[in-house]
């Protein structure tokens, strides 16, 4: 490799670096602000590695809070993590009296819309499940919106979802349900 190209690349490296050392947006400190959703804020957080020693602002506080603030709904506070969202003996298209909210299990006979809450089941990496916010929706993609999504992802998340023998399904192996605001 000829040696300016070296020198360029280790340019780009440096400047890199220092950029993500000084960047606030890349160093975020607990509780700033690193998007939002129609007005509602997703903080900033990262795990403790205590489980006595809860985050200030898991992903179940930002779909409580916009669920709040932008949909007008008060959802209750034994929702404390993910997989609570969810209830495996509603059937497709029911009303969840946990959330007041439809409950559609995929595969299901509606696709995910434009605010609804997507439900994650448990992981390796997290036992308590994860939730979302439909941020966008095309024809083939959604995009989700999550705060706190673990150390290497992104706040907004892209999905492809299918329609396959009159049943829709979003391409995640962890994604079990979506919950939508009745009319």
């Amino acid at each position: 490799m000829k040696a300016w190209i070296k020198g360029l690349t280790w340019c780009i490296v440096i400047a890199a670096l220092t950029t993500h050392c000084t960047n606030p947006k890349l160093d975020p400190v607990i509780g700033q602000p690193i998007d939002s959703l129609n007005g509602v804020f997703i903080y900033y957080d990262e795990p403790t590695g205590d489980p006595d020693l809860p985050m200030k602002y898991p992903p179940v506080e930002f779909v409580k809070r916009y669920y709040a603030e932008a949909m007008g709904v008060a959802l209750p506070d034994s929702l404390q993590f993910g997989m609570d969202f969810y209830d495996p003996e509603i059937p497709d298209g029911q009303v969840n009296p946990q959330t007041g909210l439809v409950q559609y299990t995929i595969p299901s006979m509606a696709p995910p819309r434009k605010n609804d809450i997507i439900v994650f089941n448990e992981a390796s990496y997290d036992t308590y499940g994860h939730v979302a916010i439909v941020a966008e929706v095309s024809s083939q993609e959604i995009v989700l919106i999550q705060q706190n999504p673990g150390p290497l992802a992104k706040t907004r998340d892209p999905l492809r979802y299918y329609l396959r023998r009159k049943k829709w399904y979003v391409q995640h192996p962890h994604i079990i349900a979506w919950l939508h605001k009745g009319e």
